[in-house]
């Protein structure tokens, strides 16, 4: 999600484990990841969790960045 109601819908195939998912978003959507507009995230896992995400935390989720809290710094690192 971006300023002003901006969203974008993105399917991906579906994994075992959410880390490998994750680890495919950032694989194929770099820009996105990059894009310093970006401010949120919802990530659906199945029909039963969702989850919105701040910019930061969702780049450290696929592994391209820090942990935003700095309380674990190596994540698929």
């Amino acid at each position: 999600m971006w300023d002003g109601g901006v969203s974008r819908l993105i399917v991906l195939p579906t994994r075992d484990r959410i880390t490998e998912v994750l680890d495919n978003f950032a694989i194929l959507h770099p820009a996105i990841l990059a894009d310093s507009k970006l401010q949120a995230t919802v990530v659906i896992e199945g029909f039963d969790c969702a989850q919105l995400y701040s910019a930061e935390t969702f780049r450290w989720l696929c592994g391209v960045a820090a942990d935003p809290s700095g309380k674990d710094p190596n994540w698929m690192g």
